[in-house]
């Protein structure tokens, strides 16, 4: 039966997959969450709109927009027209007051001239933290040296001048504090800077959106009064003045009910409860300053939402909420037991080419166990904190969900890599031995075990220390020239040992060269030096030993091949000769005829036998005989396929021959057709019936390459290097006729004619691949 391959491709779907269904999780979680008001109970479902998260913050929205704008018109234009030569006192604009009759000249500028100075603030503000420093930390003498340093600083700093042309400066000199007051001043200049600038851009993309002009007031389906207990600066919508005119105006319309009423006195609300539509309300607008911490805030809203704003989409949205929850809760649970299959499935293939077959390690999980985890953690977290730092800004509902999706997903994909690679590293059994701290222990172990060499070490070290100490300190002239000699004693035996270790590295170099015979010179050496060059030279005789009694052996084996199949082939061939001469009886018994067939079959493929074993031993002694001549490649693998046509009918397989030319080479003829009859008769006996057998022939850096792929009947258990030596079959079982040195001979006959031979297997294929240099023209030469 054929094993299931778990392919790149099909490992990567499993985790986009998984990515998708954690995607669609997220989108239900948000949505359900959403219309929930975020408590995850379902009962929130039976709530009216107007008491939903949804619609107390689409309100609040609407009234700061709203309120913004009236703002931004009143800052910005004259009688309905851009005008931005208005003149704006800084210390009233940041106290949230504005006094025409009170107003200071040396504080007050054109609002061109604060919106043109924004991109100066930085510079203010890094003197102002210059200053401050300084006179903190104590670097200058006191409050006038700061004074002075930072006025000096003021020509570059106040590039605007107030309407009085007049430096602030030189305002805050006339005054008892002027260090104090010049920070003040400027601290009062960058917040309104900052705030107008802001404002400007807001009402400028506001105009832009209005095609030009100050945009009209749209009315809503909120109705508002908001005033300033303090400055008696109020916003409606309602064409009023006065709370009480608002009330009544809400009161008199009976499209509007009053949703909140209260007053806010030093940052505490008091709301008016007759007036207020439900405790969600009051909770949310008791906790919500519009202008400040003393302000009186009336609201009210057309429960049939006629305006088709923001908050009537909202509303008509809110009204089939029910079935969204539900299809979101569907589709989120469905998502899940997906995800977890898809997971389990993940586990299963991460690490294996089959369900039996576990790949080794490469690229991410070679890297220590540690240090992996400490990589995939850094990266965890590095996403995790820029993904809320970014959805921590003031994004859309859709934007949002957007956003929350993608950083977790990403996140997702991320700890799912990690953990797959630790699965990997387990089915390895890499897990332990690939960590860093199994690699400390090891170290540690060896240097325990080592601790007699590296003790002596020490004390000798440490003796010696304490010798060129107790000389130069207690010694004197005598006690220099002592650690002289001692120093040069020590340096000329670490050369001398030195020059050992280099002779013993050479003659290493030299056996592994093949050099056997050769023998390290051990009359100048001593100590640890003299051991392992002897060790060497012993090493040394026992390999010649090895290889001596190794080629004895193989010598003594092709003989005694080669004297049996001589002495098997004379009665072998007189069998074969009886049994043609039993056939030409043609006996009339059915079991006679059928005996002399098996005797002929065997007899037969003893012979074949028998021949292979003379060809392999006349081929490892060398007594081949060659003839070489030109040839034509693909006609001497038509033929041969022509040949094998009968068998390859017999074992249902189907050869495709692929070669578009002709393709000269130089071998022998004979030879070349043992190795072709090899190859083809190999495919015969083990491919899969039913299968097609390619033969492909194309010229691959000016040779020749011809190769032989079937599918194999069986799995492959062995290695293509193990099919190429001698007595090796693919089939376990042996139950079908051959040898065992087909490939072998295939091989070591193609390499004594200037060729190449090699194997490719996997479970299912099989593919021999032979090389022959391509035989130019004779007219090309």
């Amino acid at each position: 039966m054929k094993q299931e391959r778990y392919t790149s491709g099909l490992k990567a779907s499993i985790m986009i997959l998984q990515g998708i269904c954690v995607g669609v999780i997220v989108a239900a979680l948000l949505s359900a969450n959403y219309w929930l008001d975020g408590t995850w109970q379902l009962s929130q479902l039976g709530r009216s709109f107007e008491e939903s998260a949804i619609f107390l913050n689409d309100t609040e929205r609407y009234i700061r927009r709203e309120v913004d704008r009236c703002v931004n018109e009143a800052l910005f234009t004259t009688n309905g027209v851009t005008d931005l030569n208005k003149e704006i006192d800084i210390r009233q604009y940041v106290s949230g007051v504005n006094d025409e009759a009170n107003r200071n000249e040396n504080l007050t500028y054109r609002l061109s001239d604060l919106i043109n100075y924004y991109p100066q603030m930085q510079k203010l503000t890094e003197a102002i933290g210059r200053a401050l420093s300084a006179q903190g930390s104590g670097q200058s003498r006191g409050a006038e040296e700061t004074w002075q340093m930072l006025s000096e600083e003021s020509s570059g700093l106040e590039v605007i001048l107030p309407v009085s042309g007049k430096k602030l400066a030189d305002t805050a000199r006339a005054s008892q504090t002027p260090f104090e007051t010049l920070i003040q001043y400027y601290q009062s200049l960058i917040a309104a800077c900052g705030e107008i600038h802001d404002r400007y851009l807001s009402y400028e993309e506001e105009a832009r959106d209005a095609g030009g002009a100050v945009p009209d007031y749209v009315p809503g389906n909120i109705g508002y009064y908001i005033e300033n207990t303090m400055t008696k600066q109020s916003f409606t919508n309602l064409g009023v003045k006065g709370v009480a005119a608002a009330r009544d105006a809400i009161a008199s319309d009976p499209g509007l009910s009053f949703l909140f009423d209260g007053v806010r006195t030093r940052d505490v609300m008091v709301a008016n409860t007759d007036l207020t539509m439900n405790e969600e309300a009051a909770t949310k607008f008791m906790d919500t300053e519009f202008l400040g911490p003393n302000e009186r805030v009336t609201i009210a809203v057309n429960l049939s939402y006629p305006a088709g704003d923001e908050l009537r989409r909202d509303y008509l949205l809110y009204q089939k909420r029910k079935p969204v929850v539900l299809m979101a809760l569907s589709c989120g649970g469905a998502a899940l037991l997906f995800l977890l299959l898809l997971f389990a499935m993940s586990i299963h293939t991460t690490g294996r080419a089959d369900r039996n077959t576990v790949l080794p390690l490469k690229g991410f999980d070679l890297i220590a166990t540690e240090i992996a985890a400490g990589l995939c953690l850094v990266a965890a977290m590095s996403w995790f904190y820029a993904g809320r730092m970014f959805l921590r800004g003031d994004l859309s509902y859709g934007s949002r969900m957007g956003w929350t999706m993608t950083v977790v997903v990403v996140e997702y994909e991320i700890v799912l890599a990690s953990f797959l690679s630790l699965i990997r590293r387990i089915r390895c059994r890499k897990l332990w031995s690939g960590s860093v701290t199994c690699l400390a222990i090891r170290v540690s172990a060896q240097v325990l075990e080592a601790r007699a060499a590296s003790t002596r070490i020490l004390i000798l070290y440490l003796i010696f220390i304490f010798l060129n100490f107790l000389f130069l300190g207690y010694f004197g002239t005598v006690g220099v020239v002592s650690v002289v000699v001692l120093d040069l004693a020590l340096l000329l035996y670490l050369l001398r040992d030195r020059l050992g270790k280099l002779s013993v590295r050479a003659g290493l170099r030299e056996l592994s060269k093949g050099k056997l015979d050769y023998r390290i010179d051990t009359g100048s050496l001593t100590g640890d030096s003299l051991e392992m060059a002897d060790a060497v030279n012993e090493m040394g005789d026992g390999l010649q030993e090895a290889v001596d009694a190794m080629v004895k052996s193989e010598r003594l084996k092709a003989e005694l091949i080669t004297n049996l199949s001589h002495d098997l082939k004379t009665p072998l061939t007189s069998i074969i000769s009886y049994v043609d001469l039993l056939k030409r009886e043609n006996p009339e018994n059915e079991r006679e005829r059928e005996y002399i067939e098996i005797l002929e079959r065997k007899s037969l493929r003893l012979k074949s036998l028998i021949t292979d074993l003379i060809d392999v031993s006349r081929i490892s002694s060398g007594n081949v005989e060659l003839h070489m001549a030109d040839l034509d490649l693909r006609a001497m693998v038509q033929m041969a396929a022509g040949e094998f046509e009968d068998r390859f009918e017999q074992a249902m397989l189907t050869p495709q021959i692929e070669a578009d030319r002709p393709f000269p080479i130089r071998a022998d003829g004979d030879m070349l057709w043992r190795v072709l009859d090899n190859l083809l008769g190999n495919i015969a006996k083990y491919a899969m019936p039913g299968s097609v057998v390619w033969i492909r022939i194309r010229e691959e850096a000016g040779s020749a390459v011809c190769s032989f792929e079937n599918e194999s009947k069986e799995p492959l258990h062995k290695s293509a290097q193990e099919l190429k030596e001698r007595f090796v079959r693919g089939d376990v079982s042996r139950s079908s006729e051959g040898s065992g040195l087909g490939l072998s001979i295939a091989g070591s006959l193609t390499e004594l004619m200037g060729g190449t031979f090699e194997v490719e297997t996997s479970r299912e294929t099989f593919c021999a691949v032979l090389k022959f240099p391509i035989q130019e023209p004779q007219g090309n030469k």
